[in-house]
This record gives C-alpha cells, structure tokens and sequence, in this order.
C-alpha cells in the first residue's frame, strides 16, 4: 500500500509512505529518485496495468489547483512528470 502527500489541516505534503502488509508497519521511503510533485492533498490516483506504476492527477494546496500528471515507478523508486500545469 502507497500513501502520497495528504495534508494535516495546516499544510500539504509531498511524502511518500509505505506499508508492509506482512510486518504491519508504515515506512517513509526516502530513496525516491526523480522530480518529487509538490506538496498536495485531494489528488487522485491508479495503478497501472502492469502494475508497476502509480499515476496520480491533479489535487490542490490552498488556492493553488493542480492539472498534472506524475507517475511512480514502485519498481525503481522513480517519479516522472508527465504534465506539469498548475492553475
């Protein structure tokens, strides 16, 4: 299970957490490669077919809207942005 960005009712974040089903225990990964989006919450995503990848779209941060695109290879550990606009 992936958790990305979300906010704590003051700020967004942009952090990455994992969770290991067998251990029962979140982990923040640090060893991410690539551009990191900014920090969000209300953004949706879905894994993709191969099931390797995460895409995630859009979200916001205070008045700031996001209409982007970032996909997380789980595999690598590396973001890539597909489409960066933010209105």
């Amino acid at each position: 299970l992936y958790l990305f960005g979300g906010s704590t009712g003051n700020e967004c974040l942009n952090d990455l957490h994992t969770y290991d089903i067998a251990s029962g225990q979140w982990t923040l990964e640090t060893r991410v490669q690539g551009l990191v989006p900014s920090p969000r919450a209300g953004h949706l995503c879905t894994v993709a077919a191969d099931q390797r990848r995460i895409v995630f779209f859009g979200g916001a941060a205070g008045s700031k809207l996001f209409n982007d695109v970032h996909i997380l290879d789980i595999v690598s550990k590396t973001w890539t942005c597909l489409l960066a606009r933010v209105t």
